[in-house]
């Protein structure tokens, strides 16, 4: 099971994602800060991902292969940029792959 915060990470460069495309950049940025340690993720249209890790203590020791675990749950730019450019609702949650809202909004909102 991964942990909560992985998908927190999504959510949040879903959202940057998006508005970096409205802006017209070209990358997009969020931290995620906790007392035991910060990831900086950073997208690039290109595709290019970069995670930097840090620890303040032993806490993201202990996550193996969370650099990865991070990566494989970040939106895609190209879909994320489809999804802003499109009239149709309905496109952005099919476009993550969700068989329903429902279900988008669950992943989306976390409830």
């Amino acid at each position: 099971m991964k942990p909560k915060f992985i998908n927190e990470i999504g959510k949040m460069m879903l959202d940057s994602i998006r508005e970096s495309i409205i802006d017209g950049e070209h990358a997009a940025s969020i931290v995620h800060e906790t007392e035991s340690y910060t990831i900086d993720v950073t997208c690039h249209r290109e595709g290019i991902v970069e995670v930097e890790l840090i620890s303040n203590e032993d806490g993201i020791k202990n996550l193996p292969n969370i650099a990865s675990a991070i990566k494989d749950n970040l939106p895609d730019w190209g879909e994320v940029e489809d999804m802003v450019w499109s009239d149709d609702e309905e496109d952005e949650w099919q476009s993550h792959g969700f068989r329903n809202e429902s279900d988008y909004n669950q992943w989306r909102h976390g409830s």
